[in-house]
């Protein structure tokens, strides 16, 4: 991946990221330091739910793709992170024709 495509990666998760925590997320680890920051963020994401990054159960990623990057226009379809373009959700990758995560 080039840098200008990781750049706008971050920039982008990261504007999700903000726009989707609570405003007082992270107020437990500001200040800190080394062991007392990370015991503070362990605490702030401990309990979350994981989910496998391939099939094989009943929900992997993408299904969670397919739910968090719904296009609000056409909710059959997803919208992709890098073109923006929407495209049909429920085909996935599909051999290589559909979209990929």
């Amino acid at each position: 991946m080039n840098s200008i495509a990781l750049l706008c990666s971050l920039a982008f998760f990261t504007a999700v990221t903000v726009s989707a925590q609570p405003t007082d997320y992270y107020v437990p680890a500001q200040g800190l330091a080394d062991g007392a920051l990370r015991t503070a963020l362990h605490e702030i994401i401990g309990g979350h739910t994981t989910y496998p990054y391939s099939s094989g159960s009943a929900t992997d990623t993408w299904e969670m793709l397919t739910e968090a990057d719904r296009d609000p226009e056409n909710p059959d379809n997803v919208i992709l992170v890098y073109s923006g373009f929407s495209v049909n959700g429920p085909q996935q990758f599909n051999e290589g024709n559909g979209w990929n995560r």
